[in-house]
């Protein structure tokens, strides 16, 4: 679809180099990106018809339409994560995360105005866990206060 110096990263996207959307419009399809344009259609309508299945809505309904956007790992866990907090009850604001060393989840849970409880882990042969027991001694600690693991 584009021109790509790098065959490594041709070959890493399928030659799959434009985005989608155009100026004014994301949904727009782009023109010279037939490929991204159809398989952005595709992935709209497979997490459409997921959403219905799951949800027992019809495609007549709330179901009918949507928009599927690209999103990063942290920005997805932290629009999760404010989602669920104005759901629920505002004192729930620790999120219990159990540190494997991935900064975007520590950092969503900042963005979104949480306390971050960093559990343990242990190491179990050569993998690291999740210390179940010091998991349950934090949700007792935090009772009445943890809006998520």
């Amino acid at each position: 679809e584009g021109r790509v110096y790098s065959s490594l990263v041709a070959q890493r996207h399928f030659g799959l180099s434009h985005g989608i959307g155009r100026s004014g419009d994301i949904t727009e399809p782009q023109p010279k990106a037939a490929g991204s344009s159809a398989l952005a259609k595709l992935a709209l309508l497979m997490t459409l018809d997921a959403l219905r299945r799951g949800s027992g809505l019809n495609a007549k309904g709330p179901a009918a339409n949507g928009i599927l956007l690209p999103l990063c790992t942290g920005m997805s866990m932290s629009l999760v994560l404010s989602s669920l907090r104005s759901e629920n009850n505002t004192q729930r604001n620790i999120v219990l995360w159990s540190r494997i060393d991935q900064k975007s989840c520590f950092k969503a849970i900042s963005s979104a105005g949480l306390v971050c409880v960093v559990v343990p882990t242990k190491v179990d042969g050569d993998a690291v866990v999740t210390d179940m027991e010091a998991m349950q001694e934090a949700m007792e600690k935090h009772t009445g206060r943890v809006l998520a693991v």
